[in-house]
């Protein structure tokens, strides 16, 4: 380790545990420090008064005021000795080697942390009292040499690393305060992000049998010691609650109020069996007694006892208490019988019953019960006799409805069934498969990224939007659906693979012998995989004759579906093919770049786009060029939503076949190379979420023949050192050093001044994507750069969809270093077009490069105004206006908004005599954005600026009671299409890119004839 007396300018050290404060004079200061003196007085009765000391170092050191640390010459931790690291805030600071993530100590000891280093504490051998000392084993305290171990540590427990318990449930193991054993202590799991799903994975592990509920808010009371684990996600696949994604042990933002519980199958003396597919919460009443379930007698059976039944089973309220075996006679005893619950009760063993096993009945008599179904809560229909099979419904607003198709793929279908606890996707069926549904179409354009653990949580167009009908219903195929499903198959066809076979229980492989193409094309029609087509070789990556896969030449893959070819061993990088009618066919290099490239890395499942070859890198392609032009915006999930000439159409040759390099491809590219020669240049590696060059300190031919093997360029003609294709860039920025204010009517990006400086940047330096935009303020330690929230201003990029304005730009800054290739922080403000509704939808702005800083700004505000006269310029007060008997109606309605790039539309205005935009009772006066009676209604200005105007004549509606005006309003992007409707026919009219603005309502409005 390198230490020089010169970096440190330490005169002496001094053991503190806080700051350097209450020193009894200022020659304990470190040369670099001030000396503070503060007056002591009085205080709760002691008699000593005085001075006190305290030491803070200068500007551009850090330290505690005894050491200080020299910030330009120690942020390389070359100050620091072994067992410390440096602070930015603190200078060296010591390292807490127990809290890594791999422990130095075996799990029989404890790790305490000591300055500089650790001790592994081991306990004696008599630290624990006899069992029958009736000590609890998780209030027993060790020695650790010659102190107290940390409360709850058990080091004689059996408990392994991730193993899990429940805690507090009563008399049952099977139920109660999930808590984890790690680092020789118990801890709780908290309840954000906590579902059935998750529960389940316990149940799993704890031998339990099915998950019933997945209570929340410290339900089995709140637990002591750390929160182990927090954000817990589960597939449903895992065998151990360690296996789920987290935050990590130890990172949580959750208090013991938020200890999230279970409650098993085995757990719970209650449960419903063969309810309704579509509703968990149902079935049959079975009480568990003396070791074996049995019924209950309907004898007295009402919705006071099944709300009992609801509320343990976590089910929400009762809606029926059906009697008669309704749900079929059950099987054993019947244990209760009389039951008279007053609704109030915890558990329905708790109700008032004859005792168990004492009745009359017979299990033509069983109870059943119907609770609620839960909001978001999603079932498969017609899928035959499988739940984790059919047309996707959700319940929203007491109702069932479907699921649009549009956008409709694999990663969405993998929400469904996760969150139906289904396993993996097997297909994501369109076009009604499973029959057309009925009811309200709540969904569409859902767009997952697969983190969600429930379809809510995607985006989507907002409940009860869509331009869909019934025939495009989405479905979805679950493993546990179906009885079949294809394994090892190409990764750029899920279609394809060994076939096997769920029975007893596990799955199993299919003999080839008399396999055939009829065989196969049963298997595909199963799976909802179009139809068969053979392989041309009896086995192929472990796929055996059996599978469904294509040839290169002849392939069932899908319509619209992507590959990357001839990239080596990658899957994830090489030339671009897109399957269209039947055949692969490459996409020209024309306008190709990295945004249209991101859409094939999304499309592939590979990651982030790294390049976006051109001139046909990865080889020339065969076949049919399909696509020219491509204009991807980066929202897009397919390849086939962004713009094109239209399939077939381009001015292009092989030799502009486009190309693709995704993350998951390589982490290694060549940068700034020969412009004749692609395989040449800087060689950069990625890591640790971004690119860093190589030292040429032994660089030579060996090494350099490596990459270019890894990046598919033959062999190595040299290695060039000393920078020879120029300096690479300096790291950029972390996140952390910029802040994001999204404000009505401008962005502001902000640059932490020290962070920055010690990063090696100028904040000052900056400008926008318009070099002329590069005005700064700094206030507060942060230099501020703003800019108006206008399309095509400092290069602002607008984008709009049916949900949000987006405002995208990046701001660059310059290294302190002179010739140096500044680094882009892309950042980006999402508006909602809904005025005053909240959206039941997830915000995907559009990054232009990289990764950056986006954020949400506030809701658009929208008014409308009833006016003096035709001109406009002074309106009535709001309230009640009263006017003479046959006046003119001249109303205004205006948004708040700066960007001329967005036009307001009418869509719907009418009169009623309530002040409910849903009364029945209507006086149209603006239909489909045109007036209804051109006699009586004027439209002045619609469709064309933030403002709208119309006047009306009420003619035939009655005028002795009071009159509300109501108008339902659309923004549209003018930029996209005309937004001002053509009202020369009478025909339904649509607003292109718009998005509606829950109504607006003025009044009341009174005629007064003594005013006429």
């Amino acid at each position: 380790m390198r230490v020089a007396g010169s970096v440190l300018l330490l005169l002496f050290m001094q053991t503190v545990t806080g700051g350097a404060t209450g020193t009894l004079s200022c020659d304990a200061c470190h040369d670099q420090a001030d000396c503070l003196e503060s007056p002591v007085t009085q205080e709760r009765g002691d008699t000593f008064t005085g001075q006190t000391f305290s030491c803070v170092c200068k500007d551009g050191f850090v330290g505690d005021g005894f050491t200080c640390y020299d910030i330009k010459l120690c942020s390389d931790s070359s100050c620091c000795r072994q067992g410390y690291r440096w602070s930015t805030e603190k200078g060296c600071e010591d390292i807490d080697e127990c809290s890594l993530p791999d422990p130095p100590c075996n799990r029989s000891g404890v790790c305490r942390n000591t300055p500089g280093s650790f001790e592994c504490l081991m306990p004696p051998s008599n630290t624990r009292s006899s069992h029958h000392s009736g000590i609890n084993s998780t209030s027993v305290q060790f020695q650790c040499g010659g102190m107290l171990c940390p409360l709850g540590t058990d080091y004689n427990s059996t408990a392994a690393e991730g193993q899990v318990r429940l805690a507090d449930g009563g008399n049952s193991s099977c139920s109660g305060r999930v808590e984890i054993f790690h680092r020789g202590q118990w801890g709780t799991v908290c309840d954000d992000l906590w579902d059935l799903v998750d529960a389940q994975v316990v149940c799993k592990q704890m031998g339990c049998g099915r998950v019933l509920s997945a209570p929340s808010g410290a339900r089995f009371g709140q637990g002591r010691g750390p929160i182990w684990l927090d954000d817990v996600r589960c597939t449903g696949s895992e065998s151990k609650l360690t296996e789920c994604s987290h935050r990590g042990f130890g990172y949580h933002d959750c208090g013991h109020h938020e200890d999230a519980g279970v409650v098993c199958e085995a757990g719970s003396p209650v449960r419903l069996v063969s309810g309704y597919v579509d509703n968990p919460c149902s079935g049959r009443v079975e009480v568990y007694h003396d070791g074996q379930w049995g019924t209950v007698c309907d004898d007295a059976w009402d919705l006071n006892d099944a709300w009992v039944v609801c509320r343990q089973l976590g089910c929400g309220g009762a809606l029926s208490a059906p009697s008669s075996a309704y749900f079929g006679q059950g099987r054993g005893p019947i244990w209760l019988d009389d039951v008279n619950c007053s609704g109030n009760e915890t558990y329905l063993t708790d109700c008032r019953h004859r005792g168990f096993g004492s009745h009359n009945c017979g299990h033509s008599e069983d109870a059943g019960v119907v609770c609620r179904a839960a909001e978001g809560q999603v079932r498969l229909a017609d899928g035959g006799n499988s739940s984790c099979s059919g047309r996707v419904e959700i319940f929203h607003r007491g109702q069932w409805g479907t699921v649009c198709d549009d956008l409709w793929d694999l990663v969405d279908a993998q929400v469904v069934c996760k969150q139906m606890g289904c396993g993996r996707v097997l297909s994501a069926p369109s076009g009604a498969r499973f029959g057309q549904g009925r009811g309200p179409i709540w969904l569409d354009d859902v767009r997952c990224t697969g983190s969600e653990s429930k379809l809510t949580e995607c985006s989507h167009r907002g409940f009860g939007y869509h331009d869909c009908s019934h025939h495009e219903d989405a479905g979805v195929v679950c493993e546990a659906g179906s009885p079949v499903r294809l394994v090892s198959g190409y990764v750029d066809n899920p279609c394809s693979g060994r076939v096997e076979v769920y029975h007893d229980g596990q799955w199993g492989t299919v003999c080839d012998d008399a396999w055939d193409l009829n065989d196969a094309w049963v298997v595909c029609r199963q799976l909802g995989c179009g139809g068969a087509l053979p392989l041309t070789s009896a086995t192929t990556r472990g796929i055996t004759n059996s599978s469904t896969s294509p040839t290169p030449d002849n392939s069932t893959a899908a319509e619209g579906q992507v590959r990357l070819a001839d990239g080596g061993n990658s899957s994830c990088s090489g030339r671009v093919e897109i399957f269209h009618r039947g055949q692969w066919g490459t996409v020209c290099d024309d306008l190709w770049d990295l945004v249209d490239a991101q859409v094939v890395c999304k499309q592939m499942g590979c990651g982030r786009v790294l390049s976006a070859p051109s001139g046909a890198r990865f080889g020339q392609g065969r076949g049919p060029i399909w696509l020219d032009d491509v204009r991807c915006t980066g929202s897009e999930s397919k390849l086939t939503e962004c713009s094109h000439r239209g399939f077939g159409y381009h001015d292009c040759g092989h030799h502009e076949d486009a190309g693709v390099v995704c993350e998951a491809g390589s982490p290694v590219r060549l940068v700034s190379g020969y412009v004749d020669n692609p395989c040449s240049g800087r060689v950069e590696v990625y890591h640790d979420g971004q690119w860093g060059t190589v030292c040429d300190d032994a660089w030579d031919l060996n090494d350099a023949r490596v990459v270019c093997r890894q990046l598919g360029c033959g062999g190595a003609l040299s290695a060039p050192s000393s920078a020879y294709f120029g300096q690479g860039q300096s790291p950029s920025p972390p996140p952390q050093t910029s802040q994001l204010v999204c404000g009505r009517n401008q962005l502001q990006i902000g640059l932490r001044l020290g962070s920055l400086e010690s990063l090696g940047f100028n904040a000052f330096s900056g400008h926008l994507a318009d070099r002329n935009c590069s005005d700064s303020r700094e206030q507060d330690g942060t230099v501020w750069y703003q800019v108006e929230c206008r399309a095509d201003i400092c290069g602002n990029i607008l984008t709009t969809n049916s949900t949000h304005a987006i405002y995208s730009n990046i701001l660059f800054v310059y290294p302190n270093v002179s010739l140096a290739f500044p680094v882009g922080i892309p950042f980006s403000c999402a508006f909602p077009l809904d005025t005053e509704t909240s959206l039941d939808v997830a915000i995907r702005p559009y990054l232009p490069l990289g990764d950056g800083i986006s954020g949400l700004g506030t809701k658009a505000s929208a008014s409308m105004s009833l006016f003096h006269n035709s001109n406009y310029t002074e309106s009535y007060a709001a309230g009640r206006v009263t006017l003479p008997v046959g006046s003119a109606l001249y109303v205004g309605v205006s948004v708040e908004d700066t960007d001329p790039s967005f036009a307001l539309v009418l869509e719907d205005c009418y009169a009623t005599h309530s002040s409910n935009p849903d009364d029945p009772m209507r006086y149209p006066l603006i239909q489909n954005k045109c007036p209804n009676d051109r006699r009586q209604v004027t439209v002045v200005e619609n469709g064309v600026s933030l403002w709208a105007r119309f006047s009306a004549r009420l003619v035939g509606f009655s005028l002795e009671r009071d009159i509300f005006l109501h108008c339902s309003l659309n923004l549209c992007d003018q930029r996209h299409s005309p937004c001002s409707p053509d009202c020369s026919r009478r025909t339904n009219r649509s607003v292109s890119r718009s998005v509606p603005i829950k109504p607006l309502t003025i009044g009341p409005i009174t005629w007064d004839k003594l005013l006429d």
